[in-house]
């Protein structure tokens, strides 16, 4: 392949006679048009020693091991759609949506690269894009440079903004869609609100959600915390009774650490692990995940939307097909000035079918059930926890 043979330019020795340069270059091009990448075809089935051997961080620990198929299919999948277009990684990730460790999916995406199995003899563009018109739709959506992280969406400039102001950015930021392709989205149009369809009995629920009080008090108080984004997993368990119905019943909940990227707002990996460790002592698996919004309505952006979906993907019931994974979003300052938080519990809809990525968000209806004494300590430990936490938090 061309990648293993040309060596960087800006290796060569500088001193190098100009003769002998010019035959290494003409050698260079020769090889690269003889070893020109050659499609491989990915079998999304199973996972080889090579891929192993070359990918060591990902199958140290069982927790990533597991998530490996998914992320590299779903990277395989984004350059079926695009090819022959390059495909870059930032792309990538922006598609899927959160994906852990970046430097390890940049270990996975250059494997990818290097193997053939992505980014193999791409169009390059050689025409520069025309500017997109403004729409009218798009002014004064968001305030200045909101669009350069999702971390600091909610940051200063809206930690208490003038309620009019509040209502105006928040009704123009919904996105008046029903199905829309994740591979066509802007940039800053990744931040735009997504309506909640509700079920109904044409379309039911897949599941019932039996929520612990406990557990929305705890995610309620984290969320009051800070003015901006808090993020956290939910632990539970999934079953089916005799008569075929399933419950979705959320647990315990574990208070994750964050940090910020350019462009969105990043779990912590050795929380996210530590998460995973504390459901397993507990026998409980992973049925969810919590962020907030802070000052504006808790319906999901459209990167809410591709990160819920590769959840759910992820922890999808290859028999069944059943994918029991909800997002839960928390609006801790409320506009109206209500005392109690605003919460929506969203389930993205099954694939309209097999050949799109379109996909509607569903808000879940839930019940709640009441908490014992005996487990009061324990919410009580984590409020603590989370007090200590942000007892110096200056944002």
């Amino acid at each position: 392949m061309a990648a293993e043979i040309l060596s960087d330019p800006a290796d060569k020795d500088q001193d190098m006679p100009e003769a002998m340069v010019a035959a290494d270059s003409q050698l260079m091009e020769a090889l690269a048009v003889k070893h020109s990448m050659t499609q491989k075809i990915l079998d999304t089935t199973i996972i080889t020693d090579r891929e192993k051997a070359s990918l060591p961080r990902w199958f140290e620990n069982p927790i990533y091991s597991e998530r490996y198929m998914s992320m590299r299919n779903r990277v395989w999948d984004i350059w079926q759609k695009r090819k022959p277009r390059y495909v870059k990684k930032s792309s990538a990730i922006k598609s899927i949506g959160r994906v852990g460790s970046s430097g390890m999916f940049g270990d996975l995406f250059k494997f990818l690269e290097r193997e053939g199995y992505i980014n193999v003899n791409p169009i390059k563009d050689t025409k520069r894009m025309a500017a997109k018109p403004i729409r009218k739709s798009q002014i004064s959506k968001v305030p200045p440079g909101y669009q350069r992280t999702k971390m600091k969406k909610m940051l200063a400039t809206w930690a208490d903004p003038d309620l009019s102001q509040r209502q105006n950015i928040q009704e123009k930021r919904d996105a008046p869609v029903a199905f829309y392709s994740l591979d066509e989205q802007d940039d800053d149009e990744l931040f735009q609100l997504v309506p909640l369809k509700a079920y109904s009995s044409s379309y039911p629920a897949p599941f019932k959600v039996v929520l612990k009080a406990d557990v929305m008090a705890v995610m309620d108080f984290h969320a009051h915390l800070v003015t901006t984004e808090v993020m956290g997993l939910l632990g539970g368990s999934f079953s089916i009774n005799d008569q075929g119905e399933k419950t979705l019943a959320v647990k315990r909940v574990f208070p994750c650490k964050s940090s910020s990227t350019d462009i969105q707002c990043e779990m912590d990996e050795q929380s996210h692990v530590d998460a995973l460790n504390d459901f397993e002592e507990r026998g409980l698996c992973v049925v969810g995940w919590y962020h907030s919004h802070p000052t504006f309505r808790p319906s999901p952006s459209i990167q809410d939307v591709n990160t819920q979906m590769s959840y759910q993907e992820l922890f999808k019931d290859k028999l069944t097909g059943d994918e029991p994974f909800i997002g839960v979003i928390i609006n801790p300052y409320r506009d109206d000035m209500a005392a109690s938080s605003w919460f929506s519990y969203v389930h993205i809809s099954p694939k309209p079918n097999p050949s799109k990525t379109d996909r509607q968000p569903f808000a879940c209806d839930k019940v709640i059930t009441p908490f014992t004494f005996d487990e009061l300590d324990g919410m009580m430990e984590l409020f603590g926890t989370l007090v200590d936490r942000y007892r110096d938090n200056q944002e």
